[in-house]
């Protein structure tokens, strides 16, 4: 099952979810009376608990075509780096962030392998109600508080617009409600696949200041946290996956996300990411202490010497001393890439040049 699924699932088991109001007082009317826990059940209250009372785990990190030695490179400014170290969390951001480098990010249709009827899209896209426009999504005024968990599904004009759609129709209706949807809930984390420099990464990703972290997928594994609710712990998974760069992008795929244009082969990019419906912007925050997967820190070429005297200092402080809660696992090497440290040619050691002008 998908997390969606099993979330869709648990909201069909909803108990009521407001308490009666005494005759005379006040109603359940306003957002603040909403969040208010006193307006609930104890049937509501106790289901919420369980259901999505947050659990911290160990997350399965799936990765079929990539082995555990795999290195991989992150290319981050300065003040992702400081993130990093000072709140040990790696984002993993809405896809909707990754489009503002590249607007035609998934922009490949979705196939879903098990639609396969006119009736199946249909009832897909009337899944998909939230993530339609808002007119489509326009209903009548109703008193949402007093029939929150009651109310009927698809009392809309939603359900009307969508019956009169053609398959063509329906088809086009459905890639841009699942695209719609992957903007929000598809989380991913990007990294670095190739192995070496690369001075595009450099001047795209840390063209001031920053530096390049590398890892290997074991270690990463062995680092990763996440706090998600209990309804999802035993179907959470991430997957580890590299990014194709097709020369004729094709019609349709089921992973979208992990197609992308040639003119972006230069990332050699491996995707972490989790199709997860709970997420709100900027993302899903996984919980990493990064000196345990940090197998190498290397500064930005384009960096002044106070600069990587800096760096170096904000590493010492954060890791030096036995009352620092950042304590390497190992010796975790730190230094300046020398991609653009050019060897200028050396004169002849053996050459007497100066000998006649020393003699006099």
């Amino acid at each position: 099952m998908t997390l969606q699924q099993i979330l869709d699932e648990t909201d069909s088991t909803t108990p009521e979810v407001f308490a009666e109001k005494p005759a005379g007082s006040k109603p359940v009317s306003t957002f603040s009376d909403y969040f208010d826990d006193k307006n609930y059940t104890p049937e509501y209250l106790a289901w919420r608990e369980e259901k999505f009372g947050e659990v911290t785990i160990r997350p399965k990190i799936e990765h079929p075509d990539i082995s555990d030695t795999t290195k991989l490179r992150r290319f981050i400014d300065l003040p992702k780096f400081l993130d990093l170290l000072t709140r040990q969390r790696l984002l993993l951001p809405q896809l909707s962030h990754l489009m503002r480098m590249d607007p035609f990010e998934c922009n490949v249709p979705f196939h879903d392998p098990s639609l396969k009827s006119q009736e199946q899209i249909k009832q897909r896209v009337l899944k998909l109600e939230p993530f339609a426009p808002a007119p489509e999504r326009a209903y009548p005024p109703l008193d949402l508080f007093a029939s929150f968990s009651r109310r009927k599904p698809f009392e809309r004009p939603y359900l009307a617009s969508v019956s009169a759609m053609d398959l063509d129709e329906l088809k086009k209706a459905a890639w841009f409600l699942e695209h719609a949807r992957l903007k929000r809930q598809l989380m991913c984390n990007c990294w670095y696949g190739s192995t070496g420099e690369s001075d595009a990464m450099w001047r795209i990703y840390c063209d001031k200041i920053g530096v390049s972290i590398t890892t290997s997928v074991a270690k990463l594994k062995s680092a990763v946290k996440v706090t998600i609710p209990r309804v999802f712990v035993d179907h959470f998974k991430l997957t580890l996956a590299r990014v194709k760069y097709p020369a004729r992008l094709p019609a349709n795929s089921e992973t979208p996300w992990l197609i992308k244009r040639r003119a972006f082969r230069h990332e050699h990019e491996v995707r972490l990411f989790v199709d997860y419906p709970n997420a709100f912007h900027p993302g899903l925050a996984l919980d990493v202490n990064p000196l345990q997967f940090i197998e190498e820190i290397t500064i930005s070429p384009f960096a002044e010497k106070w600069q990587v005297e800096t760096i170096r200092g904000v590493w010492d402080a954060l890791t030096a001393g036995k009352g620092n809660r950042l304590r390497p696992a190992g010796k975790i090497k730190i230094s300046q890439s020398m991609h653009l440290k050019a060897a200028e040619p050396g004169w002849p050691e053996s050459s007497n040049y100066f000998a006649p002008f020393e003699e006099e």
